[in-house]
């Protein structure tokens, strides 16, 4: 009970101060919640798009350049070590993906929760 009676006080006071109530500042903590979990779930949706580009036409100018210049893709050890960067880092960019979409989901299905969390 303590902590709830700190953030009632609190929130009563930073109110106070702002010059409104704390039933329009807890809104406010609200929305700016799902403005939060839209901007991640925005900004997922971008990176998504980069991996797909990325997975497309990346690898058609690869081979493109690596036919043009006549090497071989088995006998070409840097070019293997190319398309292994190029997957790790398809590889994490799919992991920040999954991360921000979790996160935005998260926050979207309980904003009230990261609203105390930002508070706190």
């Amino acid at each position: 009970m303590e902590k709830s009676t700190e953030l009632v006080q609190f929130l009563q006071q930073l109110s106070d101060k702002l010059g409104t109530t704390t039933e329009y500042l807890w809104a406010v903590l609200i929305k700016q919640q799902y403005v939060h979990a839209y901007s991640t779930l925005f900004m997922s949706g971008v990176l998504a798009i980069v991996l797909l580009l990325n997975c497309i036409l990346l690898p058609r100018e690869i081979r493109k350049i690596s036919n043009e210049k006549d090497y071989s893709f088995d006998l070409c050890s840097n070019q293997q070590f190319i398309w292994n960067i190029f997957f790790s880092l398809m590889f994490l960019l799919g992991l920040i993906i999954i991360c921000l979409l979790l996160t935005g989901i998260k926050i979207l299905c309980n904003p009230e929760y990261y609203a105390l969390k930002e508070i706190l």
